[in-house]
């Protein structure tokens, strides 16, 4: 499950849960839209998706480690992009 909270205490959300993969959050934008980000928990490096590339299937960007998209569904846009991160991470750990 994503943790979600301000990007001023994501890195002490990732110490206190260093299982968790990736972190979301989702901010106010313009028109109604919602900016959802998605970073990895620098503590835990078992995430082989590239975030940006997952990112840029919705309109947005970023890099192997973190992106965002612009939406006006965000909730819908972050249970995809969790499942396409758990598909990605899962099919990975069948290849070790």
């Amino acid at each position: 499950m994503p943790l979600t909270a301000p990007k001023s205490i994501m890195y002490h959300l990732y110490a206190k849960h260093p299982e968790t993969i990736v972190g979301v959050r989702i901010q106010n934008a313009v028109n109604n839209y919602k900016v959802v980000g998605v970073g990895q928990n620098i503590f835990n490096k078992d995430n082989k998706a590239k975030i940006g590339a997952i990112m840029a299937l919705y309109g947005g960007g970023g890099h192997d480690k973190a992106g965002s998209c612009k939406t006006l569904k965000p909730k819908q846009v972050v249970k995809e992009i969790i499942e396409q991160i758990s598909v990605i991470n899962k099919t990975h750990e069948g290849q070790q």
